[in-house]
């Protein structure tokens, strides 16, 4: 927030769009920005409670208002005219923009891209109106379980114990919610330390989560209340039709109040089926029943449903409950309503539970965690199930489950595990195990073996229920590397029919997410966009980041390649943030882009101290050399410009390294000709670069250094006898730099930049500025 207030004291037009449910803090984040731009000075307009127009904080001179400084949407392009030419810098916040009727929508998008000072700061649900596409979208999502358990840890210096983590868990990772149960219980005095641990006296919620809720059910009517109450009775997920029945009325006569509670985010719906999205509110709403309506209640549902309520006091039996469990979490599942089906399953968990259920529940869960980043929970419950269990399917699905999450989180020990596990000839542990070695073979440079492997597992188990969607787009990732683009889009064509019956055999959105990839790197930027969005709109649906990082990436690169540099950078941003908080699929791309962007904005010798410091490691990763086959190029490009011998050397060597292990992979070895072809000067290497290219970036690059190379004029030989720093200096002086600003670009005093001068003169035979233009 302080950066747009600061861009738009600067003179520019900025528009933030905060996205995320109730409880996640989007409020909080217009109130930072809010007093951020009252202690800067600006105009500050923000919207009435009602959404009904907008009012001025603060003192402000204007020429017209209504009631005061109040007025409608629709007069604040007037207004904003009316300002003094002299006026400070305006922040325009919006609450819940998406509560604003459609024709204020429409000003304020306009307005937003037309107007300059001006920050425009809005908050909007988990559906976002579609009229701000130029707005910087910051999305707000639930806490892991990491973060909720370093709450506790800073809160009481302790970890948390099992009834409190039980008990945290409920709140679904919502900020407010998690915090509001973790302040309750101090309050009210019930949590205590004991042994290193956070002790609670009972699972009830404190007094302070009840009161937050009902906060933010306030507004529903008297008819809704009724019938989320009712509702409520019927459990934490519940069938339109038996609602109606209960209240006596048609389902299409509940549709108001329907909406009014899907408004309020506290249920979410997938066809006729609801569920309450948090356990902890459906706790708060259960117990705003007095006990003996509840009572009265039972028997109605007992009597017009005809089946018992699902209630803390009346469990079904343990049998029962775990397989009814089982189809209920798959369902959601299959749904893409993992956030839903992982608190579920962990609810039922909590509670006895036929053990065969248990088995089959855990299992579903590790996968579920899996694609929601929670890679080191899965490994856990994985290997639970392994060692209770005394089936082999069981434990060969569970074993596929744990060497992908490791392989996430400790490539090495994956690598080790599935060397053991591949043995077996056609197991699905076997066959997982065989991706697992193809990845960690691919991140080590081997990318003949890794190109094998991966085609070895999709042969045995291209047409698993459960992994064949995830082995054939692990072959589609390597073959779009190589460039190999209509093999993969094959691939990518026949995986539709290898779904299971809960969609869990790929991550959800990696479909579209690889197709955005491959058309990215053949230079379709406007389907890759499209191709990404989709992806990234199933990924967020479902609750799933472990493929966010690679879809941003792509996004960070047309934004790049469109000259959108803060629209990139936010992507950059987003991607990192997201890999901090989930164990995701490696996206070495996003570093590429970050360092490409440091180069743009900051100068070359900024993205050279990048690679020296928060990006080490990124220029002898093979992994960037195969995903990027302009990198080296690139690379040796950027270090001429800086008079860097060893960052030329490292990426001339890198590539050349990589395509001597791995001969016989066409892309490789374009991209070493490329490389060798730039740093030697060779143009039969660049124009051989330029032809055969696949990648479209990587190509350009060929042509312009090619270009580049046509229309320099011959070297002379003297130019050899000048050092690195020289050269360069030498480059700097002939484009026509002072002293000054050359001593500004490679950090030497003009003191010194003269002394080179002179000796550069001497070497070339030469006695000034004009002369030594030849040379460059």
């Amino acid at each position: 927030m302080a950066d747009a207030v600061e861009r738009a004291a600067c003179g520019e037009g900025v528009g933030v769009l905060v996205v995320g449910g109730p409880g996640m803090g989007k409020t909080s984040l217009l109130r930072e920005a809010v007093g951020c731009a009252g202690g800067r000075g600006f105009h500050v307009v923000r919207n009435l409670p009602d959404h009904s127009g907008l009012e001025v904080v603060g003192d402000l001179p204007v020429s017209f208002s209504v009631d005061g400084c109040r007025f409608p949407v629709a007069r604040l392009a007037e207004w904003l005219q009316d300002l003094p030419a002299t006026r400070s810098p305006v922040l325009v916040a919006l609450d819940d923009v998406d509560r604003f009727p459609e024709p204020a929508r429409r000003t304020v998008a306009e307005l937003a891209r037309t107007t300059r000072s001006v920050a425009w700061v809005a908050t909007a649900g988990e559906a976002p109106p579609a009229e701000h596409p130029g707005a910087t979208t910051v999305e707000l999502s639930g806490w892991s379980t990491a973060t909720v358990a370093e709450v506790v840890a800073r809160r009481f210096d302790a970890v948390a114990s099992v009834e409190l983590e039980a008990l945290l868990a409920r709140a679904a990772g919502v900020p407010e919610l998690v915090i509001g149960v973790v302040d309750g219980l101090v309050a009210e005095g019930r949590a205590q330390v004991v042994g290193g641990q956070v002790r609670v006296d009972s699972r009830h919620l404190p007094r302070r989560v009840h009161e937050l809720v009902h906060r933010r059910l306030n507004s529903l009517s008297a008819k809704a209340w009724q019938v989320l109450r009712v509702a409520s009775m019927l459990g934490p997920h519940f069938d339109l039709s038996d609602v109606s029945d209960l209240v006596g009325e048609r389902t299409a006569m509940l549709l108001p109040e329907l909406d009014e509670i899907l408004a309020a985010g506290v249920l979410s719906a997938f066809g006729d089926h609801f569920a309450f999205r948090h356990d902890l509110v459906w706790d708060v709403v259960v117990d705003s029943i007095p006990e003996v309506l509840r009572t009265a209640l039972r028997n109605d549902i007992d009597r017009v449903v005809g089946r018992r309520p699902v209630t803390r006091e009346s469990r079904p039996d343990e049998a029962k409950r775990g397989s009814h469990a089982v189809l209920a979490v798959g369902g959601l599942a299959a749904a893409g309503r993992y956030a839903e089906a992982v608190r579920l399953a962990r609810d039922t968990l909590e509670h006895p539970v036929h053990s065969a259920s248990a088995l089959e529940l855990e299992g579903l869960l590790a996968h579920l965690l899996l694609w929601r980043g929670e890679s080191e929970e899965a490994v856990t419950l994985a290997e639970k199930a392994c060692a209770r269990s005394a089936s082999a399917p069981t434990v060969a699905a569970a074993t596929a489950v744990r060497l992908v999450a490791r392989s996430l989180t400790d490539p090495q020990l994956a690598r080790h595990e599935a060397a053991q596990v591949s043995a077996a000839p056609t197991a699905t542990d076997a066959v997982v195990a065989t991706s697992v070695l193809a990845r960690t073979s691919w991140a080590a440079g081997d990318l003949v073996d890794g190109l094998q492997l991966a085609r070895h597992a999709v042969r045995d188990g291209g047409g698993h229920p459960w992994w064949g969607a995830w082995l054939s787009l692990e072959l589609v990732d390597k073959l779009g590397q190589l460039g190999e683009l209509a093999e993969a889009e094959v691939l990518l064509d026949s995986i539709g029919g290898h779904h299971d019956q809960w969609a869990l055999a790929s991550a959800p959105g990696r479909v579209a997410i690889e197709r955005a990839r491959l058309r990215a790197r053949a230079g379709r930027w406007s389907d890759a966009v499209a191709q990404v969005r989709a992806g990234l709109g199933t990924a967020k649906e479902s609750g799933c980041p472990i493929v966010v990082p690679a879809a941003l990436a792509v996004l960070a690169k047309a934004a790049l390649e469109n000259g959108e540099l803060p629209a990139a950078v936010q992507h950059v941003r987003h991607a990192a943030a997201v890999a901090a908080e989930a164990a995701v699929l490696p996206a070495i791309s996003c570093d590429w882009v970050d360092l490409r962007i440091t180069a743009t904005t900051h100068g070359a010798r900024a993205a050279v101290h990048a690679l020296e410091t928060r990006l080490t490691g990124l220029a002898t990763s093979p992994v960037l050399y195969a995903e990027e086959p302009g990198a080296a190029a690139w690379l040796i490009d950027l270090a001429r410009t800086v008079g860097s011998t060893e960052l030329a050397t490292t990426a001339l060597d890198m590539i050349e390294h990589l395509a001597a292990a791995n001969a016989g992979l066409p892309a490789v070895e374009c991209a070493a000709a490329h490389a060798r072809g730039l740093h030697d000067g060779d143009p039969a290497l660049l124009d051989r670069a330029a032809r055969q290219h696949v990648d479209a970036w990587a190509a350009d690059h060929a042509r312009e250094a090619l270009a580049t190379h046509a229309q320099a004029p011959a070297v002379e030989p003297g130019w050899d006898r000048l050092s690195d720093t020289q050269r360069t200096i030498a480059r700097l002086a002939g484009a026509g730099l002072t002293n000054q600003q050359i001593a500004h670009r490679v950090l030497l005093s003009p003191h010194t930049v003269n002394y080179h001068l002179r000796g550069l003169y001497r070497k070339l035979g030469i006695s000034s500025r004009v002369e030594l233009a030849r040379y460059v």
